[in-house]
């Protein structure tokens, strides 16, 4: 946020971080599509230039939230294989679960 000007930065406060994330989001992107029309040796598609200047769609969240989920997943079952020196990862993913699920009850209560 250091990159607001000083007149800008007491409404900071009032503007959710996301906000003002995906604004500089789109303003990088509107310059990054820019310099590539500048540069171009040819005409950019008119399909691209519009799936470009548009930015993610739903999906693409979604997808992208999906796979860093799936990733840490895995390098957190790696982790448990590697440190119990279990035989698979199919044994570390229930081990892995069944520690989720203790330190779950243990934060809300349920479980000593």
């Amino acid at each position: 946020m250091h990159a607001l000007h000083q007149r800008d930065s007491k409404s900071v406060p009032h503007v959710s971080f996301d906000r003002i994330w995906s604004q500089y989001d789109e303003d990088t992107n509107e310059k990054i599509l820019n310099l590539i029309k500048s540069t171009a040796a040819h005409p950019l598609d008119s399909e691209l230039e519009k799936d470009l200047h548009r930015g993610p769609r739903e999906i693409d969240l979604v997808r992208s939230a999906l796979e860093d989920t799936m990733s840490r997943a895995y390098t957190n079952i790696r982790k448990m294989k590697h440190t119990h020196q279990m035989p698979d990862l199919r044994s570390a993913s229930f081990a892995y679960a069944i520690e989720r699920l203790a330190t779950s009850y243990g934060a809300h209560g349920i479980f000593p």
